[in-house]
Formats: C-alpha cells, structure tokens, sequence
C-alpha cells in the first residue's frame, strides 16, 4: 500500500503538469527503454539494476500507465495550488531520476523527431562525440557527427522506419566519425508513437562493438593466415612429392642399368673373386632400388595420386603369398612362420589384393628383421557388419626385441625407427609403417601394436572390406568324407604350429594328437597307439625329424604309418632319408597345400611312384635348360618381388623396370629375350610400351612380351594381344602359368614375322582409303565430289602441311611438346578423311616423342613427309 501511494502520487501530478500527451510519453519512452535494452543487450536492465535510480524508474514505468489513464479527467479535477506544486516537485523528482537513469545506461540512447533530429540523448551518447552535457545534442542530426556516407544512410533507416513503421534490429555498423575514427555499433531503431498511434519520431539505442569486431578480425586474420600457411605446407608437399618423384625415377634408371649390366657380367665366365664383386654390386644395387621404391610408394600417397582397386580375390592366397616372399629371409634364423585364419573370415573380398598384400609384408619384414630366433605369426580374424560387410583384422606377431614404450606413438610416423640404434644396426628408410599407415586408412581400418621390450610385438590393423559370393575356395570348408574319422600323429616343438595345423586337420573331420617332445611321441606310438598318418618336424630338440622317423619305424605300430615331413631348408636336405617319407611339406604350410598331400597320401588321387606332394612342381634347374634373358616391368614393388621370387625358384634372375618408358630404354641398352610386362603403370603403361617397342626396335632385337594384368575379361586379352603382345597371363600369376609361358619363348631374341604391327607384304596400303573417305562424306550429309568436301579437303591439305613443317622445325628447335601436338593433330585430322597410313605414321611419332625418343621420331618425319605428298597427290586426284 505504502509503494502504491508513493506511485501514485507523482503520476497524478505528471499528468497535471503536462496533461495525457506528456503522460503518454512519459510511459512510452520508459516501456520503450526497456524493452529496447532487452532487445540489444538480452538483460532486463530496469529490474536487474539496484538502489534508489533504478526502483524510481520502475515505479515511474507504473505510473504512466496511471497517468495514461486519469489524464483524460484532467479538466474535472480542481486541484489545489498546493497539490500542484507537490505535483511539479514530484514531476522534478521523476525526472532526475529518468535522467539518473539513461546516464548511467553504458550504451547510447537518443530520440529524434521525424527530420530525424535528436531531441533526447543520454549521457553515454554525448560522450561519444566528446560532449559533456546531453543538452548540447538537441536540434543536431547525424550528420553534424557522421561522414555523409554513414550520415545519409542512418537518415534512409529512420525514414524507412517513419514510413513502414517496422523496426530496425541489431543493425550492425561501422561509423566514421567527422575526426577519422572508426567505431562499429551494434544499433537498435523503434519507431516513436502518440496516444493516438501515429508515429511521432524514432528512439534507438546503439552498443559500442569496436572491440567485438577487432576480435572478430584478429581471428579472421589468424584464420586466414593459418589457411594460407596449409596451402603453403600443401604447395610444399605436392612439390617434395613431385621432386621425390622426379629424383626417384632420375635414380632408377642408372640403377637398372647397373643391375642389367651386372646380370650380364655374371653371365660371363669370371673368377670366384669377380663373381663375389659382381653379385655385391647387384645386391646393394637391388637394395638400393626398394628403398628408392618406398619413397616414390610414400610420395605418391602424400600427393593423392595412390588409388586402390576394387577386384575379388582370395584372402588367404593373400596371406600365403606375403609370407612366400617372406621365407627366404626368415630361413637363415631358422624362424618358424605359421598362418592362422578363423572360421569367420569370408573367402574371398573385394579390394586391393597388391596393396593389402604389401602391408602385410612390410609387416612381417620388420617382424623377420628384428627377430632373431622363435617365430613370426599371421592370424586372420572377422566381425561380419551387416550383410556382406565385414571388419577383417590381422595380426602380425613376433618373439623379436620389442619396442620401447616410449617409441610406440611414434613408429608410425614417416622416417621413423625405434631409436638411432635401430637404423645403424638394421637399416631401412622408417618408411615401411607410415606407408601401411595410409594404405590401411585408405581401406577404411586402424593400425596399432602391443609390444613389450624384450618380449616381441604384434601389429594389429584392420580394413572394411565386402565378402564375394561364388569364387572357389582353394581350401575345402567343413568335414570331409575322404579324411573325416583318419587318427593323425603331430610332431612339432613350436606350439603355433602344432595349433594351428592341428586346428585345420580337425576342422576336416580328423581326430588329432600332438606332441611337443620326439620323445613322448615315439613313447606313445610304441606303447600300441595307433595312426593312420604321421606329421613331423624336421628341426627338433633332443631328436630331429629324421631320427624320429627312423625309430617310429622300427615299432609294430608305426611300422606302415605314412610319414609326411616338413622342414623350411627343402627336399634336398634330408639326403638318402628321403624314401622314408610319403611326402614333404615346405613351411609355412598351406591349408591347400596340406589338404593334397593327405588325399595323395591317402590314396584319393592316382599316383605314380613315390609320392612327392610340393606346391607347384617347380624344376630349380630350368634356367640352364632353357636360358633366357628376362626383363620384368612392373611398378609395384610387391609385385616386382613376388615375380622374381618365382623366377629365382626357377633359376631365372630379371632386371626391373618400374614403367614403359624405363621398359624401352633397358631394352635400348641391351637386349632381353623375354619381358614380363606389366599392363597397368604409371608414366607409360605396358600396352603403350608394347607398342613403342614394337616400332622402334629392329626386327632381330624383338623380345617375346608376356602381358601380366589382374584385368581378366576376354576383351583384356584381345587389347593386350592388338598391342603387340604375345602371351597374356592373369594376376596373381600361377608358377604354372608362369613356367608355360617362359617355355614357349625362344632363347634368342627374335620377332615372329607375322606380328600384328608388321606387314609382310611388300605392298603398300593406298594413301587414302575411299570407304573412310566416303563414310567422312556421308555424315557430313554430302558426296565425295559435293562443295562442302572438296573444302573441307583443300582445308585439310593446307592444314596439313603447316603440321608437317611444324613438325620439321620443332625437332630441328628440340621442342618435344611442339612435334608431340603437331603429331598428335595431324593423326586427328588425318585418320578423319581417310589417310590411315599417314594417321599412322603421325602416331608413331607421338608416342616416339612421349618415350623421349627424339632422334629416332626424326627420322620418321621423312616417312611422314613422303606419305604427305601421297595423300596430296590422291586427294587431288578426288
């Protein structure tokens, strides 16, 4: 009661003092203040101020509305002089404290009238231009304060505000003041009404942003700057990866040459001395060449230009072929290698089998590398995601040194090793990792590794990867009738081993008793147990496979036991023992590769003679019966490695050529009478090549070229066979294939004479050929004898000749990228009307030009001359 009647009162004097009109205002200017703050600023500042201002302003809010209201009954009331006087003393109190209150509002607060001028500011606006009293505001406009630009634009908003009667909000604004200075406001504009609605003028607020906004462009710059720092590192990196390209290939080809041409001294006689110098120069050359293979692998994922394909193929033929490559270096530790893949796992995926192939023996590299005895297992396992989709993880492990906790995070970045150690004593470039790092990524998985110091590692990643249906399984599933119930002896000390090749025997079916120790073993067999089969180890401790094979055989139970070996050092180690023995099995031991020897030893399959089961039947020798010069052109360096492994098995050593182009210049130096020739390369793929070489060399330096690609279509064929190829073998290349094919090649370099781009005839092709001329007429909707042709003809004539003069001056200027599009637009042109042996000729020249092959391209631009004339002289004769 006691506040309502302090309200009261002085509204009842306002409106005495000033009448509805100045009631009015008085209550619309106090609505509006709040509310415009509410709008700029989000904080209700007349309620959540405090003291004796700010509850005036609130009571004075209330009392406007009073005033609003008993107004109207001014004229009826009789009022004392008295009362009136304590009404202007309330009146003065009221404003004082409306003026205590904007004034301490931080933020700009004005009135204007309709030509815009200010006819109430508070004391933070006057202090923005540098007054002292808000006073001295009145009567002013924007324009005494302002630029004309920010002036005249401040005008059009009010006026527009004037005339809609819809309010401006949070306009955000970058004032230039007449001095020079710059301050930016975030500015609120409401248009100002009487008790009658009409507008009367407009009332703002304006909030200083200065600060907000140079935030705002420090952090705009900063982001700037950091973009323009990445674009940099980007720059940057593409040209470290163009030049890492670049040296990579300037390297490699003194590198083939002085691994070619170490191959040839070695096929010279030469002293136990030369040889041992000679191989040391291949060898380091060789070793040399997959380091400089790893930088061009890491530059090409760093500048994006790695893809993947996408082609079925049988994940565990996968994984036997990474650790074939493998075994060789594993074989002087004598180091068990084993395989496991869980039921789980699909058969056969989709993806990129070279490169999944090539992480995995990065990874048992390394692991082969730094272990020096025990064993290197590869485990294969999966999680189906939804319907074809799996999660497939391997793992890689190890009993080799380990890895220092402190190293782990960091093994994984670009040239980097365990310790300086490491690189001093095992070598290598630290690129192996990081590579399968990108290449996992690139697959959708994860990388990591548990490893501890001492104790050994294992190298876990993972790849999305889908299952694809109806491609055969080289590895039966499931039990099977011919094993199924057969009791089977296993000898093996290493425990991975055992497991695993007993866990594969059970899962056909087979009952399975294994034994770490010769000795229990031997013990149990002469105790009456019986089986139907015998594995066993060749390296044992205490007894090795050989003794244990002989007493097995002296006891009344294991006297007819087939006995089935396996050794890592080959058939020819066991000496006259061998015909102790059913079979032989080289480790690791392929699932397939034991699913035949049981059915052969057990009779399934016809047999002649002593059973000899081996994975291919591979002559060691068939190099000396069939000598052959061998270059392989290939450019991914697991592939290089898989195909001269199993040259190597044969006998054979090949030189490398990483593209086409590195292709011709080998067999520019010397010659070859076989190349083994990739069809997907970079530079210069192995189709171009074909054809390139197919030009160029003399007929007597022709070399058999055997296709190798993963593309499978009878259309592939056909493509590889039109380029000049002779043979055609699919990826991943069987050894029986690959042996087929070395046989059908002749140990002297010679071409067959009816290859497809030779001509036996010595009849020349006409110049012109009048069915390509008259098929050119018909789509342009004419005769050969029609207007439109003969110029388009006599266009062609002079066209034509300008290209064969540029083609003249840019080989005599060494401009290759002249001579290169001279040709290649006047085989256009040419293959257009008919001129086939002259479009012919002009891409001979092209593709001479892209090989670099500058001299010999200039020759042929004399046959290009000669065939111009023909082609001049038949078409005028059209």
């Amino acid at each position: 009661a006691g506040m309502m009647a302090f309200s009261l009162l002085p509204a009842v004097t306002i409106g005495w003092a000033f009448g509805t009109r100045g009631a009015l205002i008085g209550t619309i200017v106090f609505a509006a203040i709040d509310i415009l703050l509410l709008i700029a600023t989000g904080i209700p500042w007349i309620a959540a101020m405090r003291g004796q201002v700010f509850m005036g302003l609130a009571t004075l809010f209330l009392v406007g509305v009073s005033v609003g209201i008993q107004s109207d009954m001014r004229s009826r009331m009789r009022i004392e002089t008295a009362d009136r006087e304590k009404a202007q003393d309330a009146l003065a109190h009221e404003a004082n404290l409306l003026r205590a209150l904007m004034d301490s509002i931080p933020d700009a607060i004005y009135f204007k009238d309709t030509q815009s001028r200010f006819i109430r500011s508070n004391l933070a606006h006057a202090r923005s231009f540098g007054l002292s009293d808000p006073a001295q505001m009145i009567g002013k406009t924007d324009f005494d304060f302002f630029t004309n630009e920010h002036a005249a634009q401040a005008f059009a908003d009010e006026q527009n505000i004037l005339r809609t009667g819809q309010p401006l909000v949070g306009k955000e604004e970058r004032n230039t003041h007449l001095d020079g200075r710059i301050v930016w406001k975030s500015t609120t504009k409401m248009p100002l009404r009487d008790a009658d609605g009409r507008i009367i003028g407009t009332f703002g607020i304006s909030r200083d942003i200065s600060e907000r906004k140079r935030a705002e462009a420090a952090l705009q710059a900063a982001l700037q700057h950091a973009n323009e720092l990445a674009l940099a590192a980007d720059a940057a990196n593409r040209a470290k990866s163009e030049f890492l390209a670049n040296m990579s290939h300037e390297l490699r080809t003194p590198l083939n040459a002085i691994i070619g041409m170490t191959g040839l001294l070695l096929d010279t006689p030469l002293t136990a001395e030369q040889r041992d110098f000679a191989e040391t120069i291949r060898g380091s050359s060789e070793t040399l060449l997959a380091l400089i293979n790893d930088l061009l692998d890491f530059s090409k994922i760093e500048a994006g230009r790695l893809d993947l394909e996408q082609q079925p193929f049988v994940l565990r033929q996968c994984v036997e072929d990474a650790l074939d490559l493998i075994a060789p270096q594993a074989a002087p530790k004598e180091l068990e290698l084993a395989y496991s893949i869980d039921d789980t796992v699909p058969a056969a995926i989709l993806g990129d089998v070279t490169r999944l192939r090539q992480i995995l023996v990065n990874l048992l590299s390394n692991a082969v590398k730094f272990t020096d005895k025990g064993e290197v297992v590869v485990t294969v396992t999966a999680r189906r995601l939804d319907g074809d989709h799996h999660e497939i993880e391997f793992a890689v492990r190890d009993t080799g040194i380990g890895i220092r906790q402190d190293r782990i995070n960091h093994i994984f970045e670009s040239f980097t090793q365990a310790d300086a150690s490491t690189t001093r004593k095992y070598g290598g470039t630290g690129l192996g990792l990081a590579i399968s790092k990108h290449l996992v990524e690139m697959m959708g998985g994860k990388i990591w590794v548990h490893s501890q110091l001492g104790h050994g590692s294992t190298f876990f990643f993972t790849i999305a990867a889908t299952a694809v249906a109806n491609v055969p399984s080289p590895v039966p599933i499931g039990e099977q009738p011919r094993l199924a119930g057969r009791r089977v002896l296993v000898v093996d000390d290493n425990d991975a081993n055992r497991l695993i090749i007993g866990k594969q025997l059970q899962s056909w079916g087979m009952s399975v008793q294994a034994f770490e120790s010769p000795l229990a073993a031997l013990a149990a067999v002469e105790s009456g147990d019986r089986y139907d089969l015998a594995i066993l180890d060749m390296h044992m401790p205490g007894m090795d496979g050989l003794d244990l094979a002989t007493r097995l055989q002296k006891t009344e139970a294991g006297r007819h036991m087939p006995l089935v070996m396996l050794t890592s050092l080959g058939q020819q180690d066991i000496g006259d023992a061998r015909s102790q023995f059913a079979a032989f099995m080289t480790k690791p031991v392929k699932a397939s590769q034991l699913y035949n020897t049981l059915l052969t030893v057990f009779g399934s399959q016809p047999t002649t003679g002593k059973t000899e089961v081996r994975r291919e039947q591979v002559d060691p020798s068939m190099a000396q019966k069939h000598p052959l010069r061998i270059l392989l052109a290939e450019d991914n360096i697991v592939n290089q490695r898989v195909a001269q492994r199993m040259l190597e098995r044969l006998g054979y050593r090949a030189d490398l050529a990483s593209n086409g182009l590195e292709a011709i210049a080998a067999l520019q130096r010397q010659r070859y009478d076989v190349v083994l020739m990739d069809v997907q390369m970079p530079e210069m793929d192995g189709l171009e090549a074909t054809r390139l070489i197919r030009m160029v060399l003399p007929l007597d330096q022709q070399p058999r070229i055997i296709a190798m690609t993963a593309a499978a279509q009878q259309e592939d064929r056909e493509r590889c066979l039109k380029a000049g190829m002779d043979i055609y073998i699919s990826k991943p290349v069987q050894m029986s294939q690959l042996i087929a094919a070395l046989q059908s090649c002749n140990g002297q370099t010679a071409m067959k004479i009816d290859r497809h781009d030779q001509t036996t005839s010595q009849t020349r092709p006409p110049a012109v050929d009048e069915k390509a001329l008259a098929a050119f007429a018909r789509e342009m909707g004419d005769d050969e004898s029609s207007t439109p042709v003969k110029e388009m003809i006599d266009l062609y004539l002079v066209d034509a000749a300008e290209l064969v003069q540029t083609m003249r001056q840019a080989h005599a200027n060494h401009d290759a990228e002249g001579l290169q599009r001279a040709a290649h637009t006047l085989k256009s042109s040419s293959a257009t009307l008919g001129a086939l042996p002259l479009s012919e000729l002009s891409k001979k020249v092209e593709m001479l030009v892209k090989a670099g092959q500058m001299d010999v391209a200039g020759e042929q631009i004399a046959e290009v001359e000669a065939e111009y004339a023909r082609v001049r002289q038949a078409l005028e004769a059209m």
